[in-house]
């Protein structure tokens, strides 16, 4: 429902985008990496891909006599700096003694632990979603959200 209605797949895309340039700016600037020649070529394709998404989403909104949407803004702004937040803290992981203990005897401990962080993190995210939602169901009874939960539940068993 959320792709029919926000076209939420280029903001997501162009978040993406953003967040990778933005980690590549903040490691630059804390002298963790350097910035060579093909680190800057593919920062700058990145941003000539976030241009071509920009160009072609600004064309279909000409072709339907909609504009640029401020909650579109505000939904990239949020995507990139929580998802900014969230790499450069991932990097910024201290193990403990006993951790580093058991990743020198166990090679993917790190990729392991990775996961389980990065699944917990969503998992609390839908939690903290599920009160949002009953208080949106609330104020607005009939919306998009129920029309599509109803189609989908009366499609499901066909």
């Amino acid at each position: 429902m959320a792709l029919k209605v926000t076209e939420t797949i280029a903001l997501a895309m162009i978040g993406f985008q953003v967040t990778i340039i933005l980690v590549a700016l903040y490691e630059h600037g804390i002298k963790s990496e350097k910035l060579d020649i093909f680190k800057i070529l593919y920062l700058l394709l990145l941003v000539v891909s976030i241009g071509i998404i920009i160009n072609v989403k600004s064309q279909e909104a000409t072709l339907h006599g909609t504009g640029f949407s401020l909650i579109g803004m505000i939904y990239i702004t949020f995507f990139t700096l929580s998802l900014a937040f969230f790499q450069i803290s991932i990097n910024r992981d201290i193990y403990s003694k006993r951790e580093l203990k058991i990743s020198n005897k166990n090679q993917y401990y790190k990729i392991i632990r990775l996961l389980i962080k990065i699944s917990s993190t969503f998992l609390i995210g839908v939690i903290f979603m599920f009160p949002f939602l009953l208080v949106f169901q609330l104020i607005f009874p009939i919306s998009d959200l129920t029309t599509e939960t109803v189609k989908f539940y009366s499609e499901f068993p066909n």
